[in-house]
């Protein structure tokens, strides 16, 4: 349900402004409601304030996180040679099967395979360098 909701009001979402944050308020206030008429039709709360409290801090927690992995993603992406982004672009710009991006490059599905798995190897040692740095 809350899925279909945020889809109904995604027109609200203001882009450049984290998309998380806004969705969670949405499943927040939602939790609030159900858990408002469930009060009234049972007589007993669901979740109280204070777990609704934690759960949200832990999302935003989680969410932090992510934006900050995100954005180191994103600068060992700029560390990547022409060729291996043109081997990403390959695989995933289209979400394209390994097989149909090696045949795209001409090149062995074996050779496919090793090569994302070294840029991959790559990328989250170079994201765990940037948190380290970070943090």
């Amino acid at each position: 349900m809350t899925t279909r909701l945020i889809e109904e009001r995604r027109e609200e979402f203001t882009p450049g402004t984290n998309f998380d944050a806004w969705a969670f308020t949405i499943a927040r206030f939602q939790a609030m409601a159900y858990r408002k008429n469930t009060t009234r039709q049972r007589a007993r709360r669901v979740l109280s304030d204070d777990a609704l409290d934690r759960v949200e801090a832990k999302f935003t927690e989680m969410s932090d996180r992510a934006t900050d992995m995100r954005d180191a993603l994103r600068t060992c992406l700029q560390k990547l040679s022409p060729e291996q982004r043109h081997i990403l672009d390959a695989r995933y710009a289209h979400d394209d099967t390994v097989k149909v991006a090696a045949e795209q490059l001409n090149r062995p599905v074996k050779s496919m395979y090793k090569a994302l798995y070294r840029i991959r190897k790559m990328l989250m040692d170079c994201v765990r360098q940037q948190e380290a740095v970070q943090a």
